[in-house]
């Protein structure tokens, strides 16, 4: 039996140890690299790296590095979420497709829903503040897009 791919998109960290957990499954997952490889890169021993991901104790000087060799942003989206800030990723001021905005109407009524939902006791709490926090970041992403189409970034050749 094959196992699905998980969807990286959808992925968010319950706790700060979850969120370096993640980080090193996106790593070895998607980026091929291994804990071990992990370590050598951040010039550090493996037990040091281990105990770092399983304490949730990395120093914050090494948060953006690790991030960075890992591909992807759990750990300061965890620790922007915990101090009630909302993470929205920045736009390049591209114009949105009709399939970027149908994702967007659909994410954000199926929201909608979720809220009538959970008012009346038939949707969880976790659930619906996930597909909130999803429409949220959604119409965030691409009120900022709008506004760069005025003045877009220089592209300098880079995808």
């Amino acid at each position: 039996m094959q196992m699905r791919k998980r969807n990286w998109k959808k992925e968010r960290a319950t706790s700060l140890v979850h969120s370096f957990e993640l980080a090193g499954d996106y790593a070895l997952e998607v980026l091929r690299r291994p804990p071990k490889q992990m370590a050598e890169l951040m010039d550090t021993s493996l037990p040091t790296y281990y105990r770092w991901i399983s304490e949730g104790a990395m120093p914050a000087s090494k948060i953006r590095q690790f991030e960075h060799l890992c591909g992807c942003h759990f750990v300061s989206d965890y620790l922007a979420l915990a101090a009630g800030r909302m993470v929205v990723e920045m736009p390049v001021g591209k114009r949105a497709t009709e399939s970027d905005i149908a994702a967007l109407q659909s994410g954000t009524a199926q929201a909608i829903h979720l809220v009538i939902e959970f008012y009346a006791g038939r949707a969880a709490l976790d659930e619906t503040t996930s597909a909130m926090d999803d429409a949220l970041r959604g119409l965030s992403f691409h009120r900022a897009n709008v506004s760069k189409l005025a003045e877009p970034e220089l592209d300098f050749g880079e995808a």
